[in-house]
């Protein structure tokens, strides 16, 4: 079962996103969609998330920049 996102871990995963977007922007200088993709992969391993809030969590972080 997958764990659901709240106030309480939302901060934690945005903050675990910026920081691999930031790692990925000083190698390559860009974010492709596959760069997005692996993040996605990533959180949705580490914080046990469905596909669905990793990717609504990725697309927030790219739209305003964080929280």
């Amino acid at each position: 079962m997958k764990n659901r996102v709240n106030k309480n871990n939302k901060p934690v995963i945005i903050k675990y996103i910026i920081n691999r977007f930031d790692k990925i922007m000083m190698e390559k200088g860009k974010i492709s969609l596959i760069d997005l993709w692996d993040v996605e992969i990533e959180i949705e391993k580490k914080f046990n998330i469905s596909d669905y809030q990793s990717g609504k969590l990725s697309n927030h972080v790219l739209q305003t920049g964080g929280l």
